[in-house]
């Protein structure tokens, strides 16, 4: 018999999650061994936990309320649970097709390595299964076995975003086994506005810090490149003493423009060069700040709490009636 499965979907209050709802309406998965369930409050990982802590199914399977599956998506992950080593499956969330061309250069840049790094797993589907860790799974397409994440305790409700690189990291030690399948996708929404492009990579920065601070041993140096970009950045004057000072700046440059070149080819639009460029150093600067804003908060010794937000109310929701999938090819 397949595996029981209880989709968990945070939302903000007064928030509705009809977009993912209508797309798990033509999941091919049994409907009788599927629950869904709506956390309704003002901290992601607490409305979670909450859902999780209801949920009856034997997977978990995490969503965000403007996640769009395709109908074979809970087949193509569950597969991997029949090693009993495998505890967690995920796969990218890629820009939605139907986004405007901003947002999918804001998908390009997130995807891109020299963007991203390892992490540019999670935003574009690089075509292969490999073992995983955090750094390439998203909490937006993430399924877990349900008794292995309730025995762990969950997310750390102190951590937001970042709650699930943190558990990822606990489990791994514990010898777990996590799969990334490039063909497991989601589609979702980028960033409507610079602005909140930017937001949403300071949040990043801002909660990976966090993250170091709550567990030390699993921080990675290289999470400080873009604060040592940052530094740079602002000591960019001394280049008046000695010109040999902008030789990582040239560096830096040539490695955006060959990126960017290389995305344009393989979207076949020329405008990408005209917009792309500009946000990978907007990426760093902003990742950077964000883990900058967490250290000075850690200086001025301000605890990390877990009671930055509420859980409203948890509720099991009925699937709507089948309807046409509007997600795109996958």
């Amino acid at each position: 018999m397949l595996p029981s499965i209880s989709v968990i979907i945070p939302v903000r209050p007064g928030g509705v999650a009809q977009g993912v709802l209508e797309s798990l309406a033509t999941i091919d998965y049994p409907k009788d061994r599927i629950e869904v369930l709506v956390a309704e409050g003002t901290q992601p990982s607490k409305q979670r936990n909450e859902a999780a802590q209801r949920a009856q199914g034997d997977i978990l399977y995490f969503l965000d309320d403007d996640s769009v599956i395709y109908p074979d998506l809970f087949r193509d992950v569950i597969k991997w649970f029949c090693d009993e080593r495998i505890v967690a499956v995920g796969g990218p969330a890629v820009t939605r097709q139907t986004d405007p061309f901003l947002q999918k250069c804001f998908g390009y840049a997130l995807g891109a390595y020299f963007g991203s790094l390892g992490m540019s797993y999670k935003f574009k589907a690089y075509g292969w299964v490999k073992e995983a860790t955090e750094r390439d799974l998203i909490l937006a397409n993430l399924a877990m076995r349900r008794e292995v994440f309730l025995a762990a305790g969950g997310f750390d409700e102190r951590l937001y975003p970042n709650e699930e690189n943190e558990l990822l990291n606990r489990l791994k030690a514990q010898g777990y086994h996590f799969i990334y399948n490039a063909e497991a996708l989601v589609y979702r929404g980028q960033r409507e506005n610079l602005f909140k492009f930017m937001q949403q990579l300071f949040s990043y920065g801002r909660g990976r810090m966090e993250h170091f601070f709550v567990s030390p041993s699993f921080f990675s140096p290289i999470f400080l490149m873009p604060l040592a970009f940052v530094v740079y950045l602002i000591n960019l004057p001394l280049a008046m003493l000695n010109l040999w000072y902008l030789v990582p700046l040239g560096a830096y440059v040539c490695l955006d423009l060959a990126q960017t070149i290389q995305i344009a080819l393989e979207q076949r639009d020329g405008r990408v060069l005209l917009v792309v460029p500009w946000l990978f150093p907007l990426m760093h600067i902003s990742y950077g700040c964000g883990l900058a804003w967490s250290i000075m908060r850690r200086c001025l010794r301000r605890p990390l709490v877990a009671s930055r937000g509420d859980v409203m109310r948890v509720t099991r929701v009925e699937l709507p009636c089948k309807s046409g999938w509007t997600g795109g090819s996958k």
